[in-house]
């Protein structure tokens, strides 16, 4: 699907949203490990290692199935980019 709607839409690029272990409707989110390899490899080939990456959860220590799957991929991506905007604490003005 991401790369029909990529290419439908002359996008040359792509984030991966992969969230391994996410409660889902009170349930653990479950991901193979091999078919997440294949969805990345499948994906990279597509879009190239270079305009392609993913973004995930960023407290990894505490998302150990999340942690698994990383280390499983880093050949196929140029980044990962830490969903670092969640459970951040609420700003001030002074640490503006």
């Amino acid at each position: 699907m991401a790369k029909s709607l990529c290419t439908t839409y002359g996008l040359d690029a792509f984030i991966a949203d992969v969230e391994p272990g996410n409660m889902n409707g009170g349930v653990e989110d479950h991901w193979d490990p091999e078919l997440f390899k294949t969805l990345i490899s499948t994906l990279s080939t597509h879009f190239g290692k270079r305009n392609f990456g993913i973004s995930t959860f960023a407290k990894l220590d505490v998302q150990p199935h999340c942690k698994a799957m990383m280390q499983l991929v880093p050949q196929h991506v140029s980044f990962f980019a830490p969903q670092v905007y969640w459970g951040r604490p609420t700003l001030t003005s002074s640490s503006r």
